[in-house]
């Protein structure tokens, strides 16, 4: 699904702007090395939230806990 959008994106691209004419443009890179790294380290927190979420869970549990609490003693 992914490669079939990227795919159509690039067909919509060429269709409207054509190929790239200018050298200068060519050379230019969409991503740097720094953003490699944010994007590597974006990553792996993502894979990790979604592998080991209890580290994450843990630290809302008290306030949920206390935010129903709340809720059932003004329904009661």
């Amino acid at each position: 699904m992914v490669i079939g959008a990227s795919y159509s994106l690039l067909l919509i691209k060429r269709v409207i702007f054509g190929e790239i004419v200018h050298s200068n443009i060519r050379k230019i890179s969409d991503v740097f090395c720094h953003e490699y790294l944010i994007l590597f380290v974006m990553a792996f927190l993502i894979l990790f939230m979604g592998i080991y979420p209890k580290v994450f869970t843990d630290i809302m549990h008290v306030s949920v806990e206390n935010l129903l609490t709340h809720i059932s003693t003004k329904k009661l």
